[in-house]
């Protein structure tokens, strides 16, 4: 009667392409699901914190200031985003390479050439979760970076804390695992070193 806990997202009795993201293609669209969210979250919040910023701005302020006091608020968020950018493209390269060497893969026997259609064999399936968590982190990365200086820009009221969130927006969107990106990856991984 104590059966062992299981995680249901990785049956094997899951539906091809959920849960278990048996296909390269099905991860992808996943992984587009994904960034479309947090792409979208970015622009959302910033948008209503540029609202709540305008509507409490007085009519003779100007909308970007780089001097005096201003300048420390520039220099967190900026300082923000050129650590979270350097950060977003070394650790999911990390995480990757780490789950690579735990699994192996360049002793797996991996369908050549390989098709994002085409499901992989059940010992190579934890190096699409790996890919999809790296991904995650990096544009996480990214995010965070750009709404903490979305929300820099409403409290300081200085707009010029946008260049940093449309950077941050931007390191999302470069990062979307593409069907391709994927492929590209098993396949860089799986050459014997």
């Amino acid at each position: 009667m104590n059966d062992s806990p299981t995680n249901p997202y990785l049956s094997d009795q899951s539906a091809p392409g959920v849960g278990g993201q048996e296909s390269i293609e099905a991860t992808a669209k996943i992984g587009m699901i994904i960034t479309f969210s947090l792409a979208t979250g970015i622009l959302f919040i910033t948008g209503i914190l540029t609202y709540m910023t305008l509507r409490h701005l007085p009519d003779d302020a100007a909308l970007v200031r780089l001097g005096g006091d201003d300048l420390l608020f520039l220099v967190v968020g900026f300082g923000i985003m050129l650590a979270a950018l350097p950060a977003a493209l070394v650790v999911p390269r990390l995480m990757r390479k780490q789950a690579f060497n735990h699994t192996r893969i360049s002793e797996l026997n991996l369908p050549r050439p390989i098709r994002p259609e085409t499901e992989l064999p059940a010992e190579a399936r934890p190096v699409l979760g790996a890919i999809m968590g790296s991904v995650l982190v990096g544009q996480a990365i990214c995010e965070g970076s750009a709404i903490t200086n979305a929300i820099l820009m409403m409290i300081n009221e200085n707009f010029a804390h946008l260049v940093p969130v449309v950077i941050g927006f931007i390191g999302v969107i470069v990062q979307i695992p593409t069907t391709g990106k994927i492929v590209r990856m098993i396949e860089d991984a799986a050459v014997p070193r």
